[in-house]
Formats: C-alpha cells, structure tokens, sequence
C-alpha cells in the first residue's frame, strides 16, 4: 500500500496543477487531500457539480469536507438534457458532459491536468462513465496507482479524512428504472424517503422507486432494522405518494436497476 501511495504522490507532482473531478465521496476526496498535500493548495482546484440528480445531503457533505481539508472548490451545476428519459447509457452520457464542462474550466484556469477518482477495484460494467472518462483523456491516478477502496479508506483513515468510511454513493437517477421520465419532484421523493430511513440510523440503502411503490434496499445485516420500524416507514413512505413499500429480500447490491 506504501509503495502505491508513492507511485500516486510521484504522478502527482508531476502534473503540476490539476482540477479534480469531486464529489465529496471516499476516493475523490483523498485525491484532492493526496493533490493538494503534494502540489499546495494553489496547485489544485476540486469542482463540485451541483445538480438535481445528487441529493441535498451529498452535496452539503462534499462542501463541509472541503472546508475540513481546506480545498478550493468550484461548483457546477451539469445536466444533459438526454437524461430526463433515463436512457440505459445515463452513466457514460452524465460524465461525458460533467468532464466536458470540468476539463474547459481547467482550461481557463490554466490546470496542466484534470484528474477523476476512479480506483482499481472499480468493475468497468457497473462503471459505464468510465468509457468518457477515456475517451476525454481524464488521469484516474488513484487507479494508475493500483489503489484499492480498502486502501483508500485506510489511508483516509491515518490522515484523519471525515470520509473514511462513507457508504457509497450514487446519484438519485439509479433509483429510477431506464426508460422511465424522470423530473425534479420525482428526484425530491426519492430523496425525502432515503432520508426517512437515514433518519433511523440505517445506512449505505437504496429507495428504487417503481411508481407507487418504493422497494427499499439495505445490506442483508439491516434487513431487520427496516422491520423493527416498518409502520412508521410505511406511514411516511404513503406521505410522500408511494401506495407500496416493500423491502428487498436480496438486500442491497450495487447496480440492481441494471
């Protein structure tokens, strides 16, 4: 792990500068740490793209990290306006313009690089964004250096980073089967009924919304936390519109919609 810290530091310093693709998550975050440590503060630059798709949560969380590592962070707001029928590639098509807009903002600012935070235990078939990321010639120097998640939350860990062991994140938009419109209220419910259930102290979940049922999604260890509470989340899910909740058997498991 040592030796690939260094590989990741060495490819670093020799970028120079750099604008990196954040999000506030595990491995984005260490990478603007690991930047900014390396080159200095004026070096690196994180942008934040701020947009429906991410909850209100994630990205209050991703500007409250970057005040605690002391990032200069810029923030976006990207939407493609193909993704409102949540097509099958919402992944490559999402990044493709995210990356557009973050590398023509490196650009302005005279960035020598624009790095992302893709790792090397990442699956390329559950990563279909990545296919962008090569194709607009983003450095993934976390993945170049053969990091794991396990590492990086390690590593994370040691430096004293707030995200070292965050649940995985994705956007509201995977909650949504493919082809199904997707709109800005329809975002909004899906967020306010995960936030009933992080309310509750479950974590790392999943409300995959079917119409008017919402089927919930929790490792197969908190299956019973979602019984114990099952009238009350019942309750408030038939606030928020869903006539159904059910709970997924097979517990969370990234990708699901796929």
């Amino acid at each position: 792990m040592n030796e690939k810290l260094k590989r990741l530091e060495l490819a670093l310093k020799e970028m120079k500068s750099v604008a990196i693709a954040y999000s506030g998550g595990v491995d984005s975050t260490f990478l603007l740490y690991e930047a900014q440590k390396v080159l200095g503060k004026n070096a690196v630059i994180g942008i934040l793209n701020v947009s429906p798709i991410n909850s209100t949560r994630s990205t209050q969380s991703a500007r409250n990290t970057a005040k605690v590592i002391g990032a200069n962070i810029i923030e976006i707001s990207v939407i493609n306006s193909k993704l409102k029928m949540n097509p099958v590639d919402r992944c490559y098509i999402c990044k493709k313009s995210m990356m557009s807009e973050i590398k023509k903002i490196s650009e302005k600012l005279k960035m020598n690089c624009v790095a992302e935070g893709s790792i090397a235990d990442d699956e390329p078939s559950l990563r279909p964004g990545m296919k962008a990321i090569k194709e607009l010639g983003i450095i993934s120097p976390l993945k170049d250096a053969g990091l794991t998640k396990k590492e990086i939350r390690q590593l994370s860990a040691e430096a004293n980073l707030p995200t070292a062991n965050y649940a995985s994140g994705t956007c509201l938009m995977t909650r949504i089967p493919y082809g199904e419109e997707v709109s800005d209220e329809k975002l909004q419910t899906i967020e306010k009924a995960e936030e009933i259930l992080l309310s509750l102290g479950i974590f790392n979940l999943r409300v995959r919304c079917h119409g008017d049922l919402a089927r919930i999604e929790v490792p197969c260890e908190l299956l019973e936390s979602i019984i114990v509470h099952h009238k009350h989340i019942s309750d408030e899910f038939k606030k928020l519109g869903f006539k159904y909740t059910c709970l997924d058997l097979e517990g969370y498991r990234a990708g699901s919609m796929d």
